[in-house]
C-alpha cells in the first residue's frame, strides 16, 4: 500500500515537460486519492499538503465535489493542527458542501465524523452527537470503510464518555470488523484495541480485555493507548502498582511527555475508584 502511495507521490510531483502529463481534474483527483490514503494511514503531514493542493486546484477549476472531498478529510488533529482547530476545519468542510449542494453525499462522512469527535474531545457531547447523527445519515450503505471506522470509534467515544460503557464496546468492536477487511492498518487501529479493552474491562471482562491486546501489535510510537488499556485493567482489578508500571512503559515508549502536561493520565471506570487510588500517584481525569 505505501509502496503505491510513495509511487503516486513521485508521478504527481513530477515536473517532465511530457505532452501526455496530467490534466488538472485528473491531477486533483490524483492528489485526494493519495491525501485520503495518507489519511487513513496516519501520514498526517503529508496529507495536509496533498489534501491542501488537491483542494486549491479543484477550486480553480470549478470543481467543487473535489474540493469538498479534499476539505472533509482535513478535520483531524496532528502535531501541527490542534484539536480545536480541527474542529474549525471539520465545520468549515461541511459549510462548504452546504453551498455547494453536496450536503447529502457519503464523501462529506470524515468531516461530520471528525467535527463529532472532536466536539467530544472538548466535552461538548450533545453537539458531537449532533454532528455524529448527521454523519450516520449521510453515510448510509456508500460510505468509504475507512470512514465507517472513524465513524464507529467516534460514536464509541460519545457513549464513553457518558459511561455507557456497553454502547461503546459494541461500537469499538464494531470498529474493529470494519478494520479487519481494510489492507493495511488503519491509523486508529491503535485507539481501537485499546478503547475496545478498557471497555471490556470496565464491564467485568478483563480476560478478554487482554486477549485484545495481545492480538494487537504496533510500533513503540503508537503504544499509547494500549499501556493505557493495561493500566485501567490493572487498576480494576486493585493493583495500582501495575497500572504504575504500564504507565512509566508508555512514558519511556513515547520519547516525551506533552509540555502542557508533564502528568501521566489514565481514564478511571468510576469516580469513587479515582478517589481511592488516589495515592498511587497517578494523575486522574
Amino acid at each position: 500500500m505505501l509502496e503505491q502511495v510513495n509511487l503516486l507521490d513521485a508521478s504527481i510531483n513530477d515536473d517532465s515537460n511530457d505532452p501526455i502529463a496530467m490534466d488538472s481534474e485528473l491531477r486533483a483527483v490524483a492528489l485526494l486519492n493519495l491525501g485520503i490514503v495518507e489519511t487513513w494511514t496516519g501520514r498526517l503531514a503529508d496529507a495536509e499538503r496533498h489534501l491542501s493542493e488537491g483542494a486549491a486546484l479543484a477550486q480553480t477549476i470549478g470543481r467543487p465535489y473535489l474540493e469538498v472531498a479534499c476539505r472533509a478529510h482535513q478535520g483531524f488533529p496532528s502535531k501541527l493542527v490542534s484539536v480545536a482547530k480541527a474542529y474549525e476545519r471539520g465545520r468549515e468542510a461541511v459549510a462548504l458542501a452546504d453551498r455547494c449542494g453536496l450536503a447529502d453525499r457519503p464523501i462529506l462522512a470524515p468531516a461530520l465524523a471528525a467535527a463529532g469527535g472532536m466536539a467530544i474531545w472538548m466535552g461538548e457531547f450533545d453537539e458531537g452527537e449532533s454532528w455524529l447523527r448527521r454523519a450516520w445519515e449521510v453515510a448510509e450503505e456508500h460510505v468509504d470503510p475507512a470512514a465507517a471506522v472513524l465513524l464507529h470509534v467516534a460514536t464509541g467515544m460519545l457513549h464513553a464518555g457518558r459511561g455507557q460503557h456497553r454502547s461503546a464496546l459494541e461500537e469499538y468492536a464494531a470498529a474493529a470488523h470494519v478494520q479487519s477487511l481494510l489492507t493495511g492498518v488503519h491509523a486508529l487501529a491503535p485507539r481501537i484495541a485499546g478503547w475496545l479493552a478498557t471497555a471490556q474491562a470496565r464491564l467485568g471482562m478483563p480476560d478478554e480485555a487482554r486477549a485484545t491486546l495481545a492480538g494487537f501489535s504496533a510500533e513503540s510510537g503508537q503504544m499509547g493507548p494500549i499501556d493505557n488499556a493495561r493500566a485501567v485493567i490493572s487498576l480494576i482489578e486493585g493493583d495500582p502498582a501495575t497500572a504504575l508500571d504500564a504507565l512509566r512503559e508508555l512514558r519511556e515508549t513515547s520519547g516525551r511527555v506533552a509540555a502542557s502536561s508533564q502528568r501521566l493520565r489514565v481514564q478511571l471506570p468510576s469516580r469513587s475508584l479515582a478517589h481511592s487510588q488516589n495515592k498511587s500517584g497517578i494523575c486522574l481525569l
